[in-house]
């Protein structure tokens, strides 16, 4: 599971802002869930619109949408946070 600094990188990257409240507010439930905190806020169909309505602010929605895909893109592939990883090391973000 990617860690918030990553989701953080992902963000500036590709929306030029840092929304690391969000990502908190996201896994959240992990805390109690562990693991499966994923059947809360983890779904791509609703709950980046949800996002969306809650805050009017069309990046925090695709960020939701982005947190939600890295972590099923790190699932599948645990080589992907590794490179995210070194790449925010090397580059300072």
């Amino acid at each position: 599971m990617p860690s918030r600094d990553i989701h953080r990188l992902i963000d500036l990257l590709i929306l030029g802002r840092d929304f690391g409240w969000l990502h908190r507010a996201i896994d959240a439930p992990c805390v109690v869930l562990g693991r499966r905190h994923r059947i809360l806020f983890h779904d791509e169909r609703v709950d980046p619109l949800i996002t969306f309505l809650l805050t009017n602010d069309l990046d925090a929605a695709i960020a939701h949408y982005l947190h939600i895909k890295l972590d099923k893109m790190c699932s599948r592939d645990r080589r992907l946070e590794k490179i995210l990883r070194l790449y925010r090391l090397l580059t300072g973000l």
